[in-house]
């Protein structure tokens, strides 16, 4: 059970990151966000059907075979190309 686990971990530190990002979307993407998913508008119903949605692409995903294996496939650490100083420098490309 520790894949299962870590990849909870892996899926909760995402969650936490776009629920950050939600937070700081200006009002006018807000609006725009919530009339499109046809949501109340407000940034909880939206945290709240990513969770949602989060949970069923797990729930559906980690069925498929060789799940764990491509997780594992992925490295821990970014690519050198986008380090902390390049990316300071603003030398980290954009596509």
């Amino acid at each position: 059970m520790q894949k299962e686990q870590w990849a909870q971990w892996m899926r909760k530190a995402d969650l936490e990151d776009r629920t950050k990002e939600i937070n700081n979307l200006p009002s006018v993407t807000l609006k725009e966000l919530s009339k499109e998913l046809k949501l109340p508008l407000e940034r909880a119903a939206l945290n709240r059907e990513l969770s949602e949605v989060s949970q069923e692409m797990f729930m559906h995903d980690k069925t498929r075979q060789g799940f764990y294996d491509t997780l594992k496939a992925v490295p821990a650490r970014p690519p050198g190309e986008y380090s902390t100083l390049k990316r300071i420098a603003g030398l980290c490309p954009l596509f």
